[in-house]
């Protein structure tokens, strides 16, 4: 159970990592790691998240890290076999 829980969490960071590195990037800078994480109070700045597409970079970026879990969790079970 610890290989696929430690794999699972490990490949799931990788994934996140390679989601941002793949789809956080706008314009010519990548978005800042708090833009990402916390969500905005102020309606200028939800309205500024909003065209420049925050939220579905944000998808994409979780489906990823998720991906990269799936993946570990079946590499995890292969493992204990």
């Amino acid at each position: 159970m610890g290989k696929i829980v430690s794999s699972a969490v490990i490949l799931g960071i990788v994934g996140l990592a390679a989601g941002y590195f793949l789809f956080g990037k706008v314009g010519n800078s990548y978005i800042d790691l708090q833009t990402l994480v916390v969500p905005s109070d102020a309606f200028f700045k939800q309205l500024g998240n909003t065209i420049r597409g925050v939220e579905e970079i944000r998808r994409k970026i979780l489906i990823t890290g998720g991906a990269g879990a799936v993946i570990g969790v079946v590499i995890g079970v292969m493992r204990t076999r």
